[in-house]
């Protein structure tokens, strides 16, 4: 019976260590009646510091995670078009008025909000820089949708593509308060 011990207990040990070390915390960020989980290594910036950035809409929300950026916004675009619209002249007005645009996909989901039902349309997309002697891309995801009557943007830009997915899951978790 010891012996058996002996080999279960490092077993378990390892089971929860590794358990442990997979998951990640997350905390909600609230916004116009809505929220969303994203991963407490996001840290709430000031809008200052990314006014680099060609941004016509209100921002809500701002954070950062190594070269990740998130913000959330309140969109200037009209609500009334239907949320197809509202994604399609989203997505003209980025891939018009961006130099080095490149289109990588796009998408539709959706999010219960009380009895309505909201779709959302996303956009990925990259920017090449080719200014610079070493042309960088930065790769960006946007999410456009219309909750109560309100245009919004998610937005997360990255210098990887590998957070595409991240971002995803992130998406997943919005609903309404």
């Amino acid at each position: 019976m010891k012996k058996k011990l002996r080999l279960i207990t490092p077993l378990l040990t390892a089971t929860l260590f590794l358990a442990g070390c997979g998951s990640t915390t997350t905390s909600l960020i609230w916004f116009d009646g809505l929220q969303v989980s994203v991963p407490t290594t996001y840290i709430a910036i000031s809008n200052a510091q990314i006014d680099g950035y060609q941004i016509i809409n209100k921002i809500l929300k701002s954070y950062k995670d190594g070269s990740r950026t998130l913000i959330i916004a309140r969109s200037v675009l009209n609500a009334d078009l239907t949320p197809a619209e509202y994604a399609r002249v989203s997505t003209e007005k980025v891939a018009q008025g961006i130099p080095g645009y490149t289109y990588r996909s796009d998408g539709i989901q959706s999010f219960t909000c009380g009895k309505t039902n909201n779709k959302w349309y996303f956009h990925f997309f990259s920017i090449t820089d080719s200014s610079q002697d070493n042309p960088g891309s930065t790769y960006i995801a946007q999410y456009y949708f219309i909750s109560q009557g309100t245009a919004y943007i998610i937005s997360q830009a990255d210098r990887s593509d590998a957070h595409y997915s991240a971002f995803t899951s992130l998406i997943d978790s919005l609903h309404c308060n």
